[in-house]
C-alpha cells in the first residue's frame, strides 16, 4: 500500500454486507472493514510512542459517519481514528 496514515489513524476497506442476496449499505449502522494500513501510533509527550491496539488485516466494526470516506486510485476506503473502532473481530474463535 502506497498510503500510510499518520499517528493513530487507520485506512480500512469495507467488507460488503449482504441481506437476502442484496448488498445492504446502512448509513446509521456499524459496518465491518479490513484494516489496510495503520499509522505509527501516538506520542505520550515524553518521547515514547504509544502503539496501536490493532494490526494490519484485523477486521473491525465502526460507524461510517465517524470516518472520512476517500477515493484512492479508484477504490473506496475509509480513514478513521483508532478511538472510533467499536470492536475488533476475533478471527480465531
Amino acid at each position: 500500500m502506497k498510503y500510510k496514515p499518520l499517528l493513530n489513524n487507520l485506512l480500512v476497506k469495507l467488507i460488503p454486507k449482504k441481506k437476502d442476496g442484496i448488498v445492504y449499505d446502512p448509513e446509521n449502522e456499524p459496518v465491518r472493514a479490513e484494516i489496510i494500513a495503520i499509522g505509527d501510533g501516538e506520542w505520550n509527550g515524553v518521547d515514547q510512542g504509544v502503539p496501536l491496539q490493532v494490526r494490519l488485516d484485523n477486521i473491525v466494526l465502526f460507524f461510517p459517519r465517524d470516518a472520512k470516506k476517500l477515493d484512492l486510485d479508484g477504490e473506496e476506503y475509509y480513514l478513521l481514528n483508532q478511538n472510533d473502532i467499536l470492536l475488533v473481530e476475533n478471527r480465531h474463535g
